[in-house]
């Protein structure tokens, strides 16, 4: 066995960047790296070298991932940073692990409340002179 055998590779300081974004992301939906392998169809071992950066994520992996996780892909990136207050990640995190019929109602009760409230708006705000 050669001494090099035991060296881990080189990883790319952004693609360890992307999969520590992929796995802090995952840790706030509250997901198993085998939960989000199983969505994407692919091995655990696969989809943790993703967040170590040991392998690069594609194109297109990157865009799965980010559908599972409910992010944007510039998110993942980093180009893009998440505008919410940690009680918004809360609420979100536990809105998408409901059952999706009770998302479904929870949508609606907060879409009629949000037309409610604009018709209050309309019929309450001043008149222009």
């Amino acid at each position: 066995m050669s001494k090099t055998a035991n060296l881990k590779p080189d990883i790319d300081p952004r693609q360890k960047e992307i999969g520590l974004r992929i796995r802090d992301r995952r840790e706030y939906l509250r997901l198993s790296q085998q939960q989000v392998a199983n969505r994407l169809n692919i091995k655990r071992e696969t989809y943790s070298h993703y967040e170590t950066g040991y392998s690069s994520v594609s194109a297109v992996i990157l865009e799965r991932i980010a559908k599972v996780l409910r992010c944007s892909i510039s998110y993942l990136y980093g180009t893009e940073a998440e505008i919410f207050e940690e009680e918004d990640y809360e609420v979100q995190a536990a809105f998408i692990n409901l059952a999706p019929e009770i998302r479904e109602g929870i949508r609606a009760m907060i879409m009629a409340s949000q037309k409610r409230i604009e018709r209050e708006e309309t019929t309450h705000a001043p008149k222009a002179e």
